[in-house]
């Protein structure tokens, strides 16, 4: 059985990176924090190679290796800091985000996006940007 982590996007997981570029570019995210396995970390590549942004991989992200606790202390951390970070993850994963975020699941269709406004901590509003 191949390792899940290592599988690649698809064709079209490939043409919707491009196409976040400038939405991402439009919010001007300067931290790129993603899961661990390839798909995730490729879905932000092409943002994080225009904008010079290193990307910061984690097993906390991963389908396989995220725990609640592990979400929380990310999601968090990035709540109290003032500049725009993306969140690369996996639907798996995404109820431990919302729980951490303190928000209903706005059920996300694959290759959308949430994108979370906050203020000391606090979430103030959500947009939803479908694929």
């Amino acid at each position: 059985m191949r390792d899940d982590r290592k599988r690649p996007l698809a064709k079209a997981g490939e043409l919707q990176a491009e196409q976040v570029v400038p939405v991402l570019g439009a919010y001007g995210v300067q931290r790129v924090v993603s899961s661990s396995s390839k798909r995730c970390w490729t879905t932000v590549s092409p943002y994080a190679d225009v904008a010079d942004l290193y990307v910061e991989v984690t097993a906390d992200l991963s389908e396989e290796d995220a725990t609640a606790k592990g979400v929380e202390t990310i999601v968090h951390e990035v709540l109290q800091r003032p500049e725009p970070v993306v969140l690369c993850t996996h639907r798996p994963v995404l109820p431990h985000v919302y729980d951490a975020l303190g928000v209903r699941d706005p059920k996300l269709e694959p290759g959308s996006m949430m994108v979370v406004h906050h203020r000391r901590g606090q979430v103030v509003g959500l947009e939803l940007h479908e694929a």
